[in-house]
C-alpha cells in the first residue's frame, strides 16, 4: 500500500460491521439533502446494517499482516506491505483504516476492497475484485431470499 502518512499513523483492517458502519455512515451523508431518499434510506438502515455486516465479513481463519504503525515525512507518501494469511477459500470485503494515535478525530479509511480465494488443484488462488455492482446485488438479494 501507498498512503500519505503524518507523521505516525495506526494502521489496520476493518471489514463485517466495522465495514458496514462506515458505509451506512457514507450512505447517511449521501442522502442528506434528499428527504425522500433519506427517509426509505432510515427505514431499512438496520436491516441493511445487518446485511452488510455479514456480507461484508470475510472467514474467520483469514488473518492480515501489516504494520501497526506506519509513518512519514509530512506531506510525503509511506510505503508499506499488508500480507494476507487465508486458510480456506471464500470471500471477504475489507477496507485499511489509518488513524491517529493522539486524536480519534483524526481517520482516514481507504475506498473498499474485495479479496477472494479459490481452490485450484494443488494450491490457491487470490482474486481482487473491483466491479462491486453485480456482488451487492447478488449477496442483498441472498440474504433478502430473492
Amino acid at each position: 500500500m501507498v498512503w500519505a502518512v503524518d507523521p505516525v499513523m495506526r494502521a489496520e483492517i476493518i471489514t463485517g460491521s466495522d465495514l458496514a458502519e462506515h458505509t451506512i455512515n457514507l450512505l447517511r451523508y449521501a442522502t442528506e439533502f434528499d428527504d425522500d431518499l433519506r427517509a426509505r434510506f432510515e427505514s431499512d438502515e438496520s436491516d441493511l446494517r445487518r446485511e452488510l455486516a455479514a456480507l461484508f465479513r470475510g472467514p474467520v481463519d483469514w488473518s492480515f499482516e501489516l504494520p501497526s504503525n506506519v509513518s512519514g515525512d509530512d506531506g510525503e507518501t509511506s510505503e508499506f506491505d499488508v500480507g494476507l494469511v487465508a486458510e480456506s477459500v471464500g470471500r471477504g470485503y475489507f477496507a485499511l483504516m489509518l488513524s491517529d494515535p493522539n486524536n480519534s478525530d483524526e481517520v482516514e479509511i481507504s475506498p473498499g476492497f474485495s479479496l477472494e480465494v479459490t481452490a485450484e488443484e494443488d494450491h490457491m488462488v487470490l482474486n481482487v475484485i473491483t466491479d462491486f455492482t453485480e456482488v451487492f446485488s447478488a449477496g442483498l438479494n441472498r440474504s433478502r431470499g430473492t
